[in-house]
């Protein structure tokens, strides 16, 4: 779970900074919580990770598995812009780990 945890942090941070970067979202973008996505390879430089597939299987697929993260395309997991966004519930733990900082 501390891993999670970390990963969501590291994720939600990159996604802030985003943010601030881009100010006009496209829409495909809109829909999705707080109109943010990030590419894998984004996350993993966020996070200091060189394998890929260590990464997807570590970090990557338990959170998707666990309801903190959802696919942009979840039906195309190898899809070249495939990207990736915090669900409610990653929000909601994102949040309470902010509180313990």
């Amino acid at each position: 779970m501390t891993r999670i945890k970390i990963f969501l942090s590291n994720v939600q941070n990159e996604f802030a900074a985003e943010r601030k970067r881009t100010a006009d979202y496209n829409r495909q973008d809109a829909f999705h919580v707080r109109g943010t996505t990030i590419p894998a390879n984004e996350i993993m430089k966020t996070l200091q990770l060189k394998g890929e597939d260590n990464f997807r299987k570590r970090h990557l697929h338990p959170s998707i598995d666990s309801g903190f993260v959802r696919s942009l395309y979840p039906d195309a997991p190898k899809r070249r812009d495939q990207a990736y966004y915090l669900t409610e519930k990653g929000l909601a733990l994102y949040a309470e780990i902010s509180k313990g900082s």
